[in-house]
């Protein structure tokens, strides 16, 4: 079994915060919602906690919430696909109040789930870590000095999907979105690096197979070596 999946199936069984776990029995998914995507992406998203009507019933992060839509939205208009990106929560479990709504996790869970935060952050090795939101990123930037993990890779910070979408009226078409879209862009321009560095291998190595494969290659350059001793 992978690593990756070992941790996914150590988290599912949490029992660390009572009050989580009986929440658990009253979802559709019913256990922790591990992150999901890419093990080799560059990037992390983190969020800071999976929503009753997205990830509570579909156990994918980000999926299934007019939140979450909207981020695929932005992924799709980058002409990025969100299965090359790797999303998760600092929070695995779903929070919610009195009423059954979400609500924002306490210190105590978030220091009981960013164990497994920092094990899948570990695992993933990626570049930047992209904190959707300021509960991810003041708790990420606050657990730094403890884990080398988290200080040794570039953290930055834009506004939650849902922020934008449900609270500043940021959906497609409009200009928050828009602008939405452009720091998501900024932020992920890892990707293009990343790209770039593909190509110049790519562009090396076809070189190489052409040096293998091609006698007449060698013998040209020698010839223009001489050309240059001669003279």
């Amino acid at each position: 079994m992978h690593r990756w999946e070992e941790l996914k199936a150590k988290c599912e069984k949490c029992q660390r915060c009572p009050k989580l776990v009986r929440s658990r029995k009253t979802e559709e998914w019913g256990k922790p919602v591990f992150g999901y995507g890419a093990l080799d992406s560059p990037v992390i998203l983190i969020g800071e906690a999976p929503g009753r009507l997205g990830a509570g019933r579909t156990g994918i992060p980000f999926k299934g919430d007019k939140s979450g839509d909207f981020l695929d939205w932005c992924l799709s208009e980058i002409g990025l696909d969100r299965e090359k990106v790797y999303i998760t929560n600092i929070v695995k479990c779903l929070p919610k109040n009195s009423k059954g709504n979400n609500r924002k996790p306490s210190n105590y869970e978030i220091n009981q789930c960013i164990k497994y935060l920092v094990q899948e952050i570990d695992l993933i090795k990626p570049k930047r870590i992209i904190c959707l939101g300021k509960t991810a990123y003041d708790n990420i930037i606050d657990k730094s000095s403890w884990y080398p993990t988290l200080r040794e890779t570039e953290i930055i910070r834009i506004d939650h999907p849902s922020y934008i979408y449900n609270y500043q009226g940021g959906k497609p078409g409009t200009t928050r979105a828009s602008q939405y879209l452009e720091e998501l862009t900024k932020a992920l321009t890892i990707y293009e690096l990343k790209t770039e560095e593909k190509e110049a291998f790519n562009d090396l190595f076809r070189l190489f197979e052409k040096i293998a494969r091609d006698d007449s290659y060698w013998e040209d350059n020698l010839n223009l070596e001489d050309e240059k001793i001669e003279g």
